[in-house]
């Protein structure tokens, strides 16, 4: 389970804009599904350089399924040029990877050059494992009542035999 993740910008523009992160479904290529994750709307301000800490409550992911975490700026106006994601190239989580899209048409792709010299990665995250759901919780419940149910039987049973 994913409890939170935090993600970094380093603003370099004097003009503020908003953004949202979101979590989808990764398939290599491309985001798959709907969103699993949406935050709510944040404001990046004048020399802002900081960590933004999303709470995600506990968001169930699968085994070996890919997942992307994303910033955006869809339907805000250009003045988010001139912010940048700080990271580190080589400081992925274990199989995971850094994934860029440029959407503006004065850009080309992203390319690391002298950003990749920051001390700390982009992304970090917290997880949990997982707790069992209400049902799986009376399952057992109920399983170890027909279990103490049957020894009580048996007992009840042995006595009897012992004592003819």
């Amino acid at each position: 389970m994913l409890n939170s993740y935090s993600m970094f910008l380093t603003k370099m523009t004097s003009e503020n804009f908003q953004f949202k992160s979101y979590i989808y479904q990764w398939n290599g290529s491309g985001v798959t599904g709907p969103a699993l994750f949406t935050s709510a709307s944040h404001q990046a301000s004048i020399g802002d350089d900081r960590e933004y800490v999303f709470s995600t409550t506990g968001l169930k992911l699968a085994p070996n399924t890919q997942y992307v975490a994303m910033l955006t700026v869809d339907g805000a106006p250009n003045n988010a040029f001139g912010t940048m994601m700080p990271i580190v190239a080589n400081t992925t989580y274990s199989g995971g990877s850094f994934v860029f899209t440029n959407t503006n048409a004065f850009g080309g792709n992203w390319d690391c050059g002298e950003q990749c010299n920051f001390g700390d990665a982009w992304l970090k995250a917290s997880f949990s494992a997982a707790v069992p759901e209400t049902a799986t919780w009376g399952m057992m419940i109920a399983g170890f009542g027909v279990v103490g149910a049957a020894l009580r039987t048996r007992r009840r049973s042995i006595r009897i035999a012992s004592a003819a």
